[in-house]
């Protein structure tokens, strides 16, 4: 028998679930925000990477090796950091209390 609460299908509470406010459109623009920090924290990283990696190693071995691992975590990272940023500075229904 169902029970006479109104909490949504996998919440168990009585608030609409969570995934209902992000319409496609949304999610669309976090993967955007999301690509264009991971080429943005690549490109701004490869310099700075090669140059600590490639031209003076010092102690590293396999330079080209580490230089394309931190390129790679920092790209990730960066693209990280976009989609989290946009979250908090979007204007949307919600409003984002710590700000």
């Amino acid at each position: 028998a169902k029970s006479s609460t109104s909490s949504s299908p996998g919440t168990g509470t009585g608030t609409p679930d969570a995934t209902a406010k992000f319409t496609f459109g949304q999610k669309i623009e976090s993967t955007i925000a999301g690509l264009v920090g991971l080429f943005a924290g690549g490109i701004a990283l490869t310099p700075f990477t090669a140059l600590h990696d490639i031209a003076f190693p010092g102690d590293i071995e396999n330079g080209f090796a580490q230089f394309e691992f931190d390129t790679d975590t920092g790209s990730i990272g960066a693209a990280l950091f976009a989609i989290v940023y946009r979250y908090c500075v979007r204007e949307g229904e919600e409003k984002n209390e710590m700000l």
